[in-house]
Parts: structure tokens; sequence; C-alpha cells
């Protein structure tokens, strides 16, 4: 079955940016509406609407692929194809950069302001794993 047309254009490609934007604008929006009133509610539907992309992609898939389709396509996505030593690189590198930012700020003579996100190591541990998938 091919979902080509002469020209090269994919209606899967459009179905994907379709959904994923749909999904992304209509959390954003509501949360948007929401977030005076139920801070809460409006940051869970801006953080949901982040997964749009993410679930676009396995609808898309399922309906193009059917179950097998989307366990082939799970399997690949979910595979680490870099070793131990690139993700190290990748999580301490921004560290390191911020850190001797950070440093040369103060010994400039300047001040830092504490964080609103101190506290929240578990989030970042999370968010890397999300990235780096």
């Amino acid at each position: 079955m091919t979902h080509h047309s002469k020209s090269g254009f994919d209606p899967r490609l459009l179905a994907f940016f379709a959904l994923a934007f749909a999904w992304l604008w209509i959390c954003w929006l509501l949360s948007s509406v929401v977030s005076p009133q139920l801070p809460t509610l409006g940051m869970a539907l801006f953080i949901a609407g982040s997964f749009g992309p993410g679930i676009a992609a396995i609808a898309v898939v399922r309906y193009t692929g059917g179950q097998d389709g989307l366990y082939q396509w799970l399997r690949r996505s979910l595979q680490w194809r870099v070793g131990w030593g690139w993700l190290a690189l990748s999580f301490f590198l921004p560290l390191v950069v911020m850190g001797l930012a950070a440093a040369g700020h103060i010994a400039l003579g300047g001040t830092i302001a504490p964080s609103p996100a101190s506290g929240h190591v578990l989030l970042a541990v999370v968010n890397f794993r999300l990235v780096v998938k």
C-alpha cells in the first residue's frame, strides 16, 4: 500500500501536522482561558499541549500501519542508538556551560537571584529522559 502521490506528497505528513497543531493549540488556548480562574488546570492543559506531536505520531502510525505498524514504530523509536558517553555529555555539558556563565557573571560583580525551579530535580531528570528518547 503506497501513501505517496506522483508529486512525492505524503498525506500522512499532512495528517500528522494537522493533528499535532490541533491538539497543541486547543490545549494552549484552553489553558489561557482557564488559567486566571484555575491555575492548576491551566498549567495541566499547557503541559498536555506539549504532547501533541507525540500523540499525533502515534495516531497516524496506528491508523496507517495498524497495531503491528505501531508496535514496530515504537520498537524502533525506543532503541538506544548512542553510547552512554554521549548521553552523559548531553546532560552535563549544558550544566557546565551554565555554571561557567554564572561563575563569570559573579566574578564580574553580578548577583544571581534564586531560581523559581530550585527544588525540582525530579522534573529535570524526567525531562532529560523524555528528550533523549
